[in-house]
């Protein structure tokens, strides 16, 4: 009442200020149940004295009308800003800084797992120097010729979280030894071994992250994170066996030497007995 008799808002100065008495107490008390609740609340309103009430108010929210209303909540609709300005700006092409952020993270991701290794051989066999080279991506397109397709992941106040599919082509290497076990002496002889290399794909999704007041993120585009989702979880290098072409090369350097030397002898004890 003391609010009503010093004209604090909600209420008027004017002299009908007795008619919206009913109203502003509606507020009041729908203030006191946000309180309670502890519930942030939307209330549409053109009245000035609302929104000078709320103005300071931790529970309470006036707008002027309902569509901004609904847009609270959905910001959906916000985001679809940015979404487009990454499509139409060419901020996903080769040439963009985003780009080479997403190319970086992607290339520091792959080399970083661990797959299963799994071979078919007839030897016993053990594999080490095991690397992944990251060699491109593409991002997944509803068809071809169209833009990159973007989702939504997360939309908070100072958050939004898109997320794109992509498919990253690797190169992958490891050196493998072979074994047999020998019987007689109970122990494994070594038979050599042999460096394999296989092209290898896989899947994943990267999410960029906004942070800031992403209402006008169309105006740097500048993530503030870049994660990757998704990785090899078994590589099949197929059939491997030792491979003993360098051997052989080494046999016959090793032959044509031991032949040049017997020529050389034989020609000296030839020119001895002249």
């Amino acid at each position: 009442m003391q609010m009503y008799f010093n004209a604090e808002p909600p209420f008027e100065t004017a002299s009908d200020k007795k008619h919206e008495f009913p109203d502003a107490i509606a507020l009041l008390a729908l203030k006191a149940w946000a309180v309670s609740e502890n519930k942030r609340t939307v209330v549409v309103s053109k009245d000035k004295g609302w929104h000078a009430f709320a103005q300071n108010l931790q529970h309470l929210h006036v707008v002027g009308d309902l569509a901004e209303a609904l847009a609270l909540f959905q910001p959906h609709t916000k985001v679809a800003r940015l979404i487009s300005l990454l499509q139409a700006e060419g901020m996903l092409e080769h040439d963009s800084h985003l780009f080479s952020s997403i190319t970086n993270a992607i290339a520091i991701h792959t080399t970083e797992q661990t797959p299963e290794i799994e071979a078919n051989a007839v030897f016993n066999y053990e594999y080490d120097d095991f690397q992944i080279v990251y060699l491109s991506h593409k991002f997944a397109k509803p068809e071809v010729g169209e833009k990159p397709r973007i989702r939504i992941v997360l939309i908070k106040d100072d958050l939004v979280v898109l997320s794109l599919s992509a498919l990253v082509l690797t190169e992958v290497m490891a050196t493998f030894s072979f074994s047999q076990y020998d019987s007689i002496d109970k122990d494994y002889v070594s038979l050599g071994g042999t460096i394999e290399e296989r092209p290898v794909s896989y899947e994943a999704d990267v999410l960029i992250h906004f942070r800031g007041d992403w209402k006008h993120l169309d105006q740097g585009l500048k993530p503030s994170k870049i994660e990757i989702v998704g990785t090899m979880q078994q590589i099949h290098f197929g059939d491997i066996g030792p491979d003993y072409s360098n051997d052989r090369d080494d046999d016959i350097q090793l032959a044509w030497e031991q032949e040049q030397e017997y020529q050389r002898r034989r020609d000296e004890d030839l020119e001895r007995w002249r």
